[in-house]
């Protein structure tokens, strides 16, 4: 565990080559893209005329959409801040970083790659709560759009806040070199360097 302490931000930029990134890239960016299509369906078939009858039902009671969908909302954000604390406990990481593999036998990769795995894993379970949540806002405003347009019904913007959300995260953590070993840094080393 002592040679995970001595591991810098240089060595980890250095093993953090073109090929990593791409597959941090790709993933973050389907994801991502997955969730964009699907809002594109949503919004042309929300500009598409809609009889009153089909429209009858779903106008009942639009507000238990919303309220539904904050509170599922509330607990995936809240998920999505305590994992990276889950995930990164002591006993966790221990688990993750010891030097044995599942054969027993001990293995020499890399430390710094070993970080660079472990921030991917925990980045793609993050990616997927967002996406989740994403999914989950998209669905709702699928199901009750009603005779409205999205853009006549301010209300139903809520339901996209998610996907901005996520554009950001994916944005602001996804795609530079810099960013990822600043997030090993600040995730990963300073809980090693705290053990």
């Amino acid at each position: 565990m002592d040679a995970y302490k001595n591991i810098t931000s240089r060595e980890i930029e250095a093993n953090l080559n073109d090929g990593h990134m791409r597959v941090n890239r790709i993933i973050s960016l389907a994801l991502l893209g997955g969730s964009f299509f699907f809002l594109v369906v949503v919004l042309s078939l929300s500009h598409k005329n809609v009889s009153v009858d089909a429209t009858t039902e779903m106008n009942g009671n639009p507000d238990i959409f919303l309220f539904v969908f904050l509170a599922i909302a509330f607990m995936g954000y809240s998920m999505f801040m305590m994992i990276p604390k889950l995930f990164l406990r002591k006993e966790n990481l221990i688990k993750r970083l010891s030097d044995e593999n599942a054969e027993g036998e001990m293995s020499d990769e890399n430390g710094a790659l070993k970080l660079i795995g472990i921030d991917r894993t925990l980045l793609i379970i993050r990616l997927a709560q967002l996406e989740g949540i994403t999914l989950l806002g998209l669905v709702f405003l699928f199901i009750g759009r009603g005779g409205q347009s999205i853009l006549e019904n301010p209300v139903k913007l809520i339901f996209l806040l998610p996907f901005f959300v996520m554009l950001i995260f994916v944005l602001n953590n996804c795609i530079t070199i810099e960013k990822t070993v600043m997030r090993i840094e600040n995730n990963i080393l300073s809980v090693i360097n705290n053990l």
